[in-house]
């Protein structure tokens, strides 16, 4: 009987779970615990790093829209001046403001020097037109100190006996006090369009001649095709911000989705090794108890 209960008893211990089997199993679980720790690190992280390009892509967006808006803006205001300016015209013989460029702020001064004489074509074919006349070396000088309108404005050679005869003043006190001295022809005007002429008429500035808004549109427009140059390029530079910070975020929620599915992949592994432990465990209390009952 005694050699029966010892072959019974290593036949129960031939069945008790394996030490270092145990011993593996508890490691692998460790380092799961460990991984899921690490990986809930580093989700956190790049939660709170996708939440700050949020912050980022939306201002990226905003700024985008604003630069669209303002580009859109910016064209349809230069369409709406082509428009005026040109859309209107329909005439073989067009006026010689549409060959002048004036300096900015010297529009109502050309205006007031020059009046309705600017719609008249530079083309003798024309009922009424500008010719081009010589300017004689005798033509009288501006009174002293005065600036001539010419020196402001790039015109066709038909004006420039007008344009070198006008003068620009600093206000309304010098162009009475200068007034007299004016020889025949000549006339003074200010920047705002205030006008004396050689023959005592006067006339002061009162808002803006027609003349005068069309070279201001004129102006207005040439400065418009640099100023849109440079918004559709702004307009360009917050479009790529855009599209980058929009990919970036798409970035940083696949990372931070990926880390935590690595961590639910990890956890269902650690809840896999937990039951191989129970059960090993449990392997182990039973052959304890037969042991003991042999």
């Amino acid at each position: 009987q005694l050699a029966e209960l010892n072959a019974q008893a290593r036949e129960i211990a031939g069945r008790a779970p394996d030490a270092e089997k145990l011993s593996q199993i508890t490691e692998a679980g460790q380092q799961l615990a460990d991984q899921i720790a690490k990986f809930e690190v580093q989700a956190l992280a790049a939660e709170e790093n996708a939440r700050s390009v949020v912050a980022m892509a939306d201002a990226a967006r905003e700024e985008s829209g604003k630069a669209r808006l303002r580009l859109a803006s910016l064209r349809t205001e230069r369409e709406t001046l082509i428009k005026l300016l040109i859309g209107a015209r329909h005439t073989d013989f067009p006026p010689i403001v549409d060959r002048l460029r004036v300096k900015q702020g010297y529009e109502a001064a050309l205006g007031a020097a020059l009046g309705d004489d600017l719609e008249a074509p530079a083309a003798e074919g024309a009922a009424v037109h500008w010719r081009h006349v010589e300017v004689p070396r005798q033509d009288p000088a501006l009174p002293t100190g005065v600036e001539p309108l010419a020196s402001h404005v790039e015109a066709p050679p038909e004006l420039d006996r007008r344009l070198r005869q006008t003068g620009i003043v600093a206000g309304r006190e010098q162009g009475h006090k200068l007034q007299p001295q004016l020889k025949p022809g000549q006339r003074l005007v200010t920047r705002a369009g205030d006008l004396w002429r050689w023959d005592g008429y006067t006339a002061a500035a009162e808002g803006a001649a027609p003349a005068a808004q069309r070279l201001a549109e004129r102006n207005r427009l040439s400065s418009l095709e640099l100023v849109e140059a440079e918004a559709r390029t702004a307009a360009a530079a917050t479009a790529d911000a855009e599209r980058e910070a929009v990919e970036a975020l798409a970035a940083a929620r696949t990372e931070e989705q990926r880390l935590r599915n690595l961590g639910r992949e990890a956890q269902g592994m650690l809840a896999k090794t937990r039951e191989s432990l129970t059960a090993i465990e449990r392997a182990a209390r039973e052959t304890e108890s037969k042991l003991a009952a042999v």
